[in-house]
């Protein structure tokens, strides 16, 4: 009987101690979710520094005036707002930020800082000093906003105009510079970036730094009118032109008998006229020479556009960032806003411009003036001769005698020159 009773104690209070155990496991889970209930609810007030950044952004939203406002993000209070208008961010990037007591960014916030980014070289410290968000947040609200750009203004901004804009577009670019029938410009240029982590020896180039080739072709307007950038800097023009989808899609795009103009590094067709190259021991004519230069001050819209870019969105000029993806969503974001801006005549100063133009005035004439045989001997190394490089030698030489029977000497150059901002 005894044996009986102490079984009996022995097996409560072991089932005791075993609901005690589940007891306490239950309520180290309800004190784990009472406390995270209370870190959702109850908000850390934020610190001196947040309120002085907080002034900082008001600051600049609120009192700064037009032209503090242009300089600081490089386009007017009304292009701005447009754009924060016609941009959507997903609610998802401010879901869970409030838990641990941080403010929701606004979409107003996030625009300029992505802005202020392109438009200065400045630290990640430096831009999140100056809008109250940490640099982790900085690197997510660049690829936030650069995918947004590219994904909704991107198909709308940069895209290749029909047949019949062109030919309109031609007869007055055509009668304001002398050349016969052009419809678009093409040249490539060079991006600085920071040295990759991986592969860098192939984006080394000529001018012994690191960077990214890019490829565009603007209209009359100087819009890109189609934008390809991600080769590496040690890559030549005319290899970033034969593997571009332009190059493919051109002929069914232009019409016959109307021109797109490159320089020297771009090979002859039907379509794609180019200048002539200056021999050691072959002259030039002199309907050749004046072929180069009306072809040279016609074309140099491109090298203005480039030259706008890169001066409004001065990141461009060295980008210390060693993502090549982030690179190269950067690079086309800077373009879709460059034609954003312009659209809305929303321009870089004229003492911006004029500085800009002079200076690639003076590169571009040189450069095809002094044009070497170097450039030859790369395009027929990647290229070779084609039937279309033959046909558009010959289309080459019969505008080239048009041009020295119909050139008056009277015709001004017509430089690109929209800007209304003061």
């Amino acid at each position: 009987m005894n044996k009986i009773i102490i079984i009996l104690v022995t097996v409560i209070l072991l089932q005791y101690i075993q609901l005690r155990k589940q007891i306490l496991a239950r309520n180290k889970k309800i004190l784990l979710l009472l406390a995270l209930i209370s870190c959702y609810f109850i908000r850390k007030p934020p610190t001196i520094s947040n309120l002085d950044r907080d002034h900082n952004w008001n600051k600049c939203m609120n009192e700064y005036s037009d032209r503090e406002f242009y300089r600081t993000f490089r386009l007017t209070r009304q292009t701005f707002k447009q754009l924060c208008n016609d941009l959507y961010i997903p609610e998802k990037y401010n879901k869970n930020r409030i838990i641990f007591g941080n403010k929701p960014i606004t979409k107003e916030r996030m625009v300029a800082v992505f802005l202020y980014r392109l438009a200065h070289k400045c630290t990640l410290f430096q831009i999140s000093k100056f809008f109250g968000v940490s640099e982790s947040s900085v690197v997510r609200i660049t690829k936030t906003i650069s995918d947004a750009l590219f994904t909704q203004l991107g198909a709308t901004e940069i895209y290749f105009p029909s047949k019949s804009t062109l030919i309109e577009q031609s007869e007055e670019w055509s009668r304001k510079t002398g050349f016969i029938h052009p419809v678009a410009a093409i040249d490539g240029s060079h991006i600085p970036i920071k040295r990759p982590q991986h592969n860098w020896e192939s984006f080394f180039s000529r001018k012994h730094e690191y960077g990214v080739q890019c490829q565009a072709v603007v209209d009359s307007e100087g819009l890109f009118i189609d934008f390809n950038v991600g080769y590496t800097a040690a890559a030549h023009d005319s290899r970033v032109f034969h593997n571009s989808s332009f190059a493919a899609k051109a002929p069914s795009l232009i019409p016959p008998g109307y021109y797109v103009l490159g320089d020297s590094a771009y090979p002859n067709k039907p379509w794609l006229l180019t200048t002539y190259k200056k021999y050691k021991h072959t002259p030039q004519t002199d309907p050749q020479k004046l072929y180069n230069l009306i072809h040279a001050k016609t074309r140099v819209v491109v090298e203005h556009a480039f030259g706008r870019l890169k001066q409004r969105w001065r990141l461009l000029k060295y980008m210390d960032i060693t993502d090549l993806k982030l690179v190269h969503k950067l690079i086309v974001a800077a373009a879709i806003l460059h034609n954003y801006c312009e659209r809305r005549n929303d321009c870089i100063s004229n003492r911006e411009l004029k500085k800009v133009q002079r200076r690639l005035d003076r590169e571009i004439l040189q450069r095809d003036l002094e044009q070497s045989e170097e450039s030859e001997q790369v395009l027929d190394s990647h290229a070779g001769i084609s039937s279309d490089q033959r046909q558009g030698t010959a289309i080459r030489q019969q505008v080239t005698e048009k041009i020295a029977q119909e050139y008056n000497p009277q015709h001004h150059i017509h430089y690109y020159d929209r800007s209304n901002h003061e």
